[in-house]
């Protein structure tokens, strides 16, 4: 059991996004039922407001299943009973055809410390692994290796940018003085 980082959700695989919806409702049953989830690799849940940040990740998963046709009304029925019991403030509102999530933002930086970038690499490792003995298809894996190296591309610029700012002044100094040797 695992939750997948949540910048591979859109490229998993079918199988890999049904096991991750089926893993969703576990987890939220288990945290309805026993107050955890009780699973090594995804205890880190609890670290986080479940009525925001494990529901906003289900949300992403939900709305990649309806994306690909994959929907079952009855499990999302269930997971939103479970979810509400979870949380104890009625965290997902339903009328049988709509639901909404009470405390939704799509700007929300969902399990911020946990889902950084070396979890993504331990993801992608493990997505490779499945590839290699032949459980993710060819055409899967380049979907997945591509999000991926565009995601550390966008991590790398940002770290070049944040050291280029902090060192700004340094930087300059240094092309002044450069300049005034010509």
């Amino acid at each position: 059991m695992r939750l997948w980082h949540k910048d591979l959700i859109n490229v998993l695989p079918e199988q890999q996004l049904l096991s991750q919806w089926k893993d969703c409702c576990t987890i939220t049953k288990n945290i309805a039922v026993n107050g955890t989830p009780n699973h090594i690799l995804v205890n880190p849940v609890m670290d986080y407001p479940i009525e925001k940040d494990f529901c906003m990740y289900c949300l992403e998963v939900i709305d990649e299943l309806g994306d690909r046709d994959l929907l079952n009304r009855r499990s999302i029925n269930n997971w939103i009973n479970n979810i509400n019991n979870a949380t104890n403030d009625n965290a997902v509102e339903s009328n049988g055809s709509f639901f909404r999530i009470k405390h939704f933002d799509r700007n929300y930086k969902i399990f911020y410390n946990w889902h950084n970038e070396n979890y993504l690499t331990q993801c992608y490792y493990n997505l490779q692994e499945q590839h290699d003995r032949g459980g993710i298809s060819d055409e899967d894996w380049d979907g997945i290796n591509n999000k991926y190296n565009r995601l550390i591309i966008l991590s790398e610029e940002k770290m070049a940018n944040v050291i280029i700012e902090a060192n700004k002044n340094k930087i300059i100094s240094i092309i002044k003085e450069i300049r005034s040797m010509k």
